[in-house]
């Protein structure tokens, strides 16, 4: 009796929805491989909502070498900037001092994402690596770099903010001049190789720090892993396996006005389409490669977000072979209506008014039967113009009842007000 109340209990489908994820995320830690040469791999990232300057900038971007740890700080205005403007801008402000990356890391900016990259690879043939969304730590030292800029100008900048754009310089500097925890060294010295010496002992000198420098930066990497993995476990899904998704930062349909702490905490089943490893796994070989760090989800078309997600974001779908009549209930096939294809509408559970170029309608949030929450659809009044026999222009009955709960429910508010 326990062991069927367990299993009742942990495959119930609300239940795993509703209830909050405690302890440790699951997938172990994948960080990008250590470069070989300075600027080869490069992260980009921008701080932005600054109050603008009197030289008319509102944010700044910053360029950071994943193997020195130079910095670049560019003031720019963001709020009319386009994907070319900003390739443009690391063409002439980086490319001029260091040359063509073979990589950049940056996070998945939906203006960019597509355009930047374009005009990237036309300038330079560069290839442009995207973070996961919400995911800040797919690319930590840009974050990193942001918080440090961000400190040093609050030490500087006037009452009003109006010159921090002013101090991007100085303290752009002063983190090159810095030595690095990590490394041992500045970036100026790794850079520019800037201690005094001859020719040949300072060539000798600069080739030994970018040694000792991307050693340290692989062992710090490796007690990283070490100390990260040994708190969280490794979890693998395969092609076709169904999985939730953390709902912290997905909005579905209908959802907007209501409470966030009162919706459910994990969205789905969603079938997994493909795999992704991490560059650092794909150096090794495939039998030593590990769990998949990411993987792309067959999302429903009302879902505005890009598909792949990382694996902390996920969780297995509790099943029970003992209880086979609660298996996930198969949407009935779709209705002919006139020519198209129609699914059943279970209810219609809300409505908004829409208006656009003077003109006003009204759209119905439709629960379908059988389909999770996630496939939620909003409909006009002539989309749901059918009785479910093919006869269009005869009001569905959802949408009839809807109308009916509605009109009671004002006349309860015009009573509940009334003097």
């Amino acid at each position: 009796m326990s062991k069927d109340v367990t299993d009742w209990c942990k495959s119930c489908v609300v239940c795993q929805q509703t209830r909050p994820r405690n302890g440790y995320l699951d997938g172990q830690l994948n960080p990008l491989q250590v470069p070989v040469r300075l600027w080869q791999v490069v992260s980009i990232d921008f701080v932005t909502g600054l109050l603008r300057t009197e030289r008319g900038y509102d944010a700044f971007a910053t360029f950071t070498d994943k193997l020195s740890k130079m910095v670049h700080v560019v003031p720019m205005l963001y709020a009319d900037s386009s994907a070319a403007q900003i390739a443009r801008m690391y063409f002439d402000q980086v490319w001029r001092l260091h040359g063509a990356p073979m990589k950049i890391v940056c996070d998945r900016d939906s203006r960019f994402r597509d355009e930047m990259h374009l005009e990237l690879h036309r300038l330079m043939g560069v290839q442009i690596a995207s973070t996961t969304p919400y995911h800040p730590q797919g690319d930590g030292q840009a974050e990193h770099t942001n918080h440090t800029v961000e400190r040093m100008l609050r030490a500087y900048v006037d009452a009003n903010q109006h010159d921090w754009d002013l101090w991007c310089t100085p303290v752009e500097y002063a983190i090159n001049d810095s030595r690095s925890a990590v490394t041992g060294f500045t970036p100026f010295e790794l850079t520019y190789a800037v201690k005094k010496g001859t020719a040949h002992e300072t060539a000798r000198q600069f080739v030994r720090q970018l040694q000792l420098a991307r050693e340290k930066l692989l062992l710090a990497q490796q007690q990283q892993i070490a100390q990260y993995d040994a708190r969280h476990k490794a979890r693998s899904y395969a092609v076709g396996d169904e999985i939730w998704v953390d709902a912290t930062y997905l909005t579905q349909p209908g959802d907007r006005g209501l409470h966030k702490k009162l919706l459910k905490t994990r969205l789905g089943p969603l079938r997994v389409l493909e795999v992704f490893h991490s560059d650092r796994q794909m150096a090794l070989p495939a039998s030593d490669r590990g769990a998949p760090s990411a993987y792309r989800l067959q999302t429903p078309k009302q879902w505005k977000v890009h598909d792949v997600f990382t694996v902390d974001r996920l969780s297995p779908v509790e099943s029970s072979s003992r209880f086979v009549e609660r298996a996930k209930e198969i949407p009935p096939p779709p209705l002919d209506v006139s020519g198209r294809k129609e699914t059943h509408v279970e209810r219609v559970e809300r409505s908004r008014t829409r208006q656009r170029q003077g003109m006003r309608w009204t759209e119905y949030l439709v629960k379908w039967t059988g389909m999770p929450r996630s496939e939620n659809e909003w409909k006009t009044r002539e989309d749901l113009e059918w009785d479910g026999a093919g006869r269009p222009g005869v009001p569905n009955r959802a949408l009839l009842e809807f109308e009916r709960i509605e009109a009671k429910r004002m006349e309860r508010e015009k009573l509940r007000v009334a003097p």
